[in-house]
């Protein structure tokens, strides 16, 4: 069901280096968006993953925030990773 090109993702600290190993069926596709906190165990870049889906992915950008608060920064509504979500979620690509 979510092999759709034309769907939008947002994965916010969700992406572990192990998860291509354990979990190597997972395949992105459509538009994604990472956040990832540089501080936290629990979330790194998915640029691998990315490679390694065969799905189409229309769009797909990474940001790496830099607060050193950990998996934490998740329980904080930040605007660092809430504006860029919305605006995913909009579609609007390009608009950071």
């Amino acid at each position: 069901m979510a092999n759709n090109p034309n769907l939008n993702f947002v994965f916010i600290a969700s992406f572990r280096n192990n998860d291509i190993q354990d979990i190597p069926e997972i395949n992105y596709c459509g538009s994604i968006l990472t956040i990832y906190e540089k501080s936290d165990p629990f979330g790194v870049s998915a640029l691998e993953r990315k490679k390694m889906s065969t799905c189409e992915i229309k769009h797909f950008k990474e940001i790496e925030l830099n607060n050193g608060l950990g998996h934490g920064f998740l329980f904080k509504p930040l605007k660092e990773w809430i504006e860029p979500t919305i605006n995913w979620a909009k579609g609007n690509y390009d608009s950071f």
